[in-house]
């Protein structure tokens, strides 16, 4: 008898986590949907505990990236953002690479390459491979 409450314990557990994440999924869907527009397209990081959402509009003649990435488990929104004629994808498990054409120039340089951290939320400029 024992034993069967035990199997029949963890198949509601399973069960249960299975539930949690579809409701997850469905939040997230959502989520996505009302914070960066349709269509878009999503990777998730090599963990699998985020995922990369983006989409490319072209409404006003330039195209605008706008990008958000959630935690996959919880749906929660780590970050969101845009860039201009640019794209957005992962730097490792934890970091994102981003390219945004704004012509900001300094030092006569046109800075558009950047390093998002998401444990820090911080934007850095990237000056080639000694900042990765």
């Amino acid at each position: 008898m024992s034993r069967f409450i035990i199997i029949l314990s963890m198949v509601l557990i399973l069960v249960s986590c299975k539930t949690q994440k579809s409701i997850y999924s469905v939040v997230l869907t959502s989520d996505i949907k009302d914070k960066i527009g349709t269509p878009y397209s999503t990777v998730n990081n090599s963990g699998n505990e985020y995922v990369l959402a983006w989409n490319e509009d072209n409404s006003t003649g330039t195209t605008v990236v706008h990008f958000g990435v959630w935690e996959i488990n919880t749906g929660d929104e780590i970050y969101q953002g845009t860039a201009i004629k640019g794209k957005v994808e992962w730097l490792n498990e934890t970091a994102l690479y981003l390219e945004d054409y704004k012509g900001i120039v300094e030092n006569g340089v046109q800075i558009f390459k950047y390093k998002i951290d998401l444990l820090t939320k911080k934007k850095t400029t990237l000056h080639g491979k000694v900042d990765l």
